[in-house]
């Protein structure tokens, strides 16, 4: 009686072993890479100390001491960046670099100025918070650009002129349009020809910013405007 269960057990047992192999292989099949092992981020492989550039040629971020090129860039995107027109406070604050947004937010408080007036996108602001923030300059004029035209022409440590072609400006040279009287006009940068930018080739000698329609960004180069001439200041120390 006892054999005979046994012998009719085995059957059963051996079924419930087969079951049970092939639910074993299908739960492995069905489970998602990283928890077999398979996908896991492997620590070993980590090149966080490698010197080689890994941000695909884009400028790095931030301010640069003493740099007024590499802090340009560093708080501005490659790119030309475009927003719809508008007069609010901190328009241009969610398109533009954060690093500039950060910048631009402790210049204002260093110099005491109000944010208004689609502030992260006044091409003066962006300008000043660049000379000021590399502390190239602490004594730039710290918003608008009628101020900042009067300044570097009667400032010792920058040199004043007009030019005709592009070919005479060199990095770091400012450019601020030249309308007459009290009024004000653009300023931007002149960066020089960023051979490794991914920015279209008419936007990768310069940086500013525009006064309600974009933050800083790439920009044309431009030596006169509506028949006004920039004036290009470069800073002699």
């Amino acid at each position: 009686m006892t054999s005979a269960l046994r012998i009719g057990c085995l059957p059963i047992l051996a079924f419930i072993g087969i079951f049970g192999a092939l639910a074993a292989v299908l739960f492995i099949a069905v489970l998602p890479p990283d928890e077999e092992g398979d996908g896991a981020p492997d620590s070993s492989s980590d090149d966080s100390d490698s010197d080689e550039d890994s941000s695909g040629g884009s400028s790095a971020a931030g301010v640069a001491e003493g740099e007024i090129v590499e802090t340009a860039m560093g708080l501005a995107w490659e790119d030309r960046v475009a927003v719809p027109f508008s007069a609010a406070p901190r328009h241009g604050e969610d398109v533009a670099r954060p690093e500039y947004v950060e910048a631009a937010e402790e210049h204002a408080d260093r110099n005491g100025i109000p944010i208004n007036t689609a502030y992260f996108t006044d091409c003066g602001v962006y300008v000043a918070t660049v000379i000021q923030a590399s502390e190239v300059d602490p004594d730039f004029p710290a918003r608008c650009t009628c101020n900042m035209f009067t300044y570097v022409q009667d400032s010792s440590k920058w040199e004043t002129f007009y030019v005709e072609h592009e070919g005479h400006l060199e990095p770091g040279d400012i450019l601020v349009q030249d309308i007459g009287g009290t009024n004000y006009g653009h300023i931007y940068f002149y960066t020089g020809e960023r051979e490794d930018s991914d920015a279209p080739e008419r936007y990768r000698s310069a940086v500013g910013a525009s006064l309600h329609t974009r933050p800083p960004s790439g920009h044309s180069v431009m030596l006169t405007i509506g028949g006004h001439p920039y004036l290009v200041a470069r800073f002699t120390g």
